[in-house]
């Protein structure tokens, strides 16, 4: 599955009862993916010989 579900629960009380909130949110796991590879990316531009400048 490539969706995330966020549940939240409100004010309220026991006479009355709560607030619940349900979000759906589709590919979530797929920005999150984005993110980690351009983590990845940038830890080994770091390492990388290839773009250096020797003076």
């Amino acid at each position: 599955m490539l969706s995330d579900i966020y549940i939240t629960m409100g004010e309220g009380n026991l006479n009355e009862g709560w607030i619940v909130k349900a979000y759906f949110n589709p590919l979530v796991k797929c920005l999150w993916f984005g993110a980690f590879i351009m983590a990845i990316g940038g830890i080994l531009s770091l390492f990388s010989s290839a773009n250096r400048k020797y003076i």
